[in-house]
């Protein structure tokens, strides 16, 4: 009989720490998941409408080295986003025009 009793208290202490990291497995899902969805909606929302153009793209247009758009992109100044769940940053043509209208740097041509 001691060693079920032994064996009882084991299995509920046990159960407390799957229980435990069960909890925060399925926190960080949700986490994830709810990332995923944003991305997802933003980029249905941007279908057929917005197009976008990438990082060294923009910095070519306003003469800026990638690096610094990059760094205004983390600092807010312009907004970027990752579209499909991917880690390329793209950045919405109605971005750059409203950029390009605040900037006081010069484009080298027009967007179409």
């Amino acid at each position: 009989m001691a060693e079920l009793s032994t064996f009882t208290f084991m299995s509920k202490e046990l159960e407390t720490v799957i229980e435990t990291a069960v909890e925060k497995a399925v926190n960080r899902m949700e986490l994830k998941i709810k990332s995923f969805l944003e991305q997802r909606t933003l980029a249905e929302r941007s279908k057929g409408r917005a197009k976008f153009v990438k990082i060294k793209e923009f910095a070519q247009e306003f003469n800026v080295t990638a690096a610094a758009a990059h760094k205004w992109i983390l600092e807010r100044k312009i907004y970027a986003a990752k579209l499909d769940g991917t880690r390329i940053w793209r950045i919405p043509i109605e971005e750059v025009e409203k950029y390009k209208a605040k900037s006081r740097k010069t484009t080298k041509k027009t967007l179409k």
